[in-house]
């Protein structure tokens, strides 16, 4: 599992962090994500392309892509209101995972996993749209 590193990939077009082709799993305490992240290994994903998120990088990387003062009214169903949902986890110690999931198979794949585990959210970001998965 790799530290997560926010890069411009995982930016929106207003440079909001949206992570096209990934499921941006979160789970109230490390041990839960740990344990997730070996059921996924174990099932073949790579360990070197699931991202471990701490809840101080929610904070002050993910949270930060975000402007309050200029978004202030949350619109439900947008990339900020979801950050903002993030940061409020975060803030209760929650941290993430991100793993690949370019298709609809490997979705199913990873979902089977994580739904054996606590999931506190888990969404899984296309193109276009930001699909809940729990």
């Amino acid at each position: 599992m790799k530290p997560f590193l926010l890069q411009p990939k995982m930016l929106s077009l207003f440079n909001v962090f949206y992570p096209t082709g990934y499921i941006f799993a979160m789970f109230p305490t490390l041990e839960h994500a740990v344990e997730a992240e070996r059921a996924l290994v174990a099932c073949g994903l790579s360990e070197q392309d699931i991202l471990f998120v701490e809840p101080g990088a929610i904070l002050s990387e993910i949270a930060a892509t975000i402007d309050d003062e200029k978004d202030s009214l949350p619109s439900v169903g947008t990339e900020s209101e979801y950050i903002r949902l993030y940061r409020d986890l975060a803030r209760q110690g929650h941290c993430a995972l991100m793993i690949p999931a370019a298709s609809g198979g490997e979705t199913e794949l990873a979902m089977t996993q994580l739904r054996r585990f606590p999931l506190s959210d888990a969404r899984r970001y296309h193109l276009l749209a930001i699909e809940a998965l729990t």
